[in-house]
């Protein structure tokens, strides 16, 4: 998102922006975020120094700045931030992809320990009063309000089109796929998988483990209707952690036995990008997004599913209601593998893959994004 926003800002496009960034990359890779170490500390240095240099020599007098979630040592480097350049700039813009700090300060700051008041403490004095917070949707509101914002705008995410030959290449082979979906129902005749797919961190938060539980329950129920319609789950993402994995393995071999189910009724693909992540989409009937992730702020992959004219099957957290509200589309309790696994037989031919396109390129493109972000920049 901050490449995007880059790219289309120094374009000229959307306004008269000059902008200096500060490419403040405190992990290297996946299993560094959220880490501790010395490392961070002098980077948080190195890039604070960076930004007031920024300011003293070319003028720059807004500072633009993502704020971490609540995890102590991403608060940390926040605090370093912070505390060094806030007082040489004239006004403060906070920019959230993550939610959940404003909660988090507020329950610490009633109810925690020592050090828990002491980091919501400190999370009140160097974010609090600044002049603009810019969040995602009009659910988290709320989470920044601890921190006093002087105005607030709601800016969704918008993507780059991932599927612009959306019609001529994919509209009409989607529209036979749902067809064929609601004639196996119909009928019974046999008929290719019911093709849900995952995209994400291969974690509980994720709703990894509830979307295979979800998936098998799927099965199982249509075992029951007499029906040859079978699900399959296809997984994109990676393990963060040798756990993580070992989990995953387990339960794909206690579902299976326990609903008899084959030994393909889930695929572990790994990390797909680029043209491979295309197909993979392109090669699915839904999306299943049940995540539970404490800082989870949007959602861009049901975002990346309506693009494809598929839809997400998502957890009814936090903001996802409302997003989902967009496209008319239910969500399934959070947590709860037998609600998902309802939503999930209930979309199953269900859904006009043009409609969800349509979504898509009404509410969050890249160009809705740029332009509603640009207003909410500008002084």
């Amino acid at each position: 998102m901050v490449r995007l926003m880059l790219d289309g800002l120094r374009s000229g496009k959307y306004g008269d922006f000059e902008i200096r960034h500060i490419d403040a990359r405190f992990s290297d890779t996946i299993g560094e975020i959220g880490g501790r170490g010395i490392g961070k500390v002098l980077r948080a240095l190195r890039f604070a120094s960076q930004a007031i240099r920024a300011r003293l020599l070319h003028g720059a007098d807004t500072f633009y700045y993502i704020p971490a979630p609540p995890k102590t040592a991403a608060m940390i480097r926040d605090w370093i931030v912070l505390a060094l350049c806030r007082p040489f700039f004239r006004k403060t813009i906070f920019h959230w992809h993550a939610v959940g700090l404003g909660e988090w300060t507020s329950q610490a700051q009633k109810n925690g320990g020592l050090q828990d008041r002491l980091a919501a403490f400190l999370n009140r004095l160097l974010l609090g009063r600044h002049h603009r917070s810019i969040v995602l949707t009009e659910w988290a509101r709320a989470d920044v309000a601890p921190f006093s914002p002087h105005f607030v705008s709601v800016v969704g995410n918008g993507i780059a089109d991932p599927c612009p030959d959306f019609s001529s290449a994919l509209l009409h082979t989607r529209l036979q796929r749902a067809a064929a979906l609601r004639r196996a129902l119909d009928t019974g005749l046999p008929e290719p998988p019911f093709r849900i797919c995952f995209l994400g961190h291969c974690t509980d938060e994720k709703g990894l483990f509830d979307a295979m539980e979800a998936t098998a329950l799927a099965a199982a129920a249509l075992q029951q209707r007499g029906l040859s319609l079978r699900p399959v789950l296809r997984i994109a993402g990676e393990f963060p952690t040798q756990n993580d994995r070992q989990r995953f393995d387990d339960l794909r071999a206690s579902l299976r036995r326990r609903h008899d189910l084959p030994d393909d009724w889930v695929e572990h693909a790994g990390f797909v990008g680029g043209d491979e992540k295309r197909r993979f989409l392109e090669n699915a009937d839904c999306l299943c997004f049940p995540t539970r992730y404490p800082a989870e702020s949007f959602g861009l992959v049901a975002v990346e599913a309506l693009a494809f004219g598929i839809p997400p099957i998502t957890s009814d957290w936090r903001m996802l209601p409302e997003l989902m509200a967009r496209a008319c589309l239910p969500v399934a309790r959070a947590g709860d593998p037998a609600s998902l696994a309802e939503a999930l037989l209930a979309a199953i031919g269900r859904d006009d893959p043009e409609r969800l396109r349509a979504i898509f390129l009404e509410h969050f493109t890249r160009d809705a994004h740029l332009r509603s972000l640009a207003s909410a920049l500008h002084p």
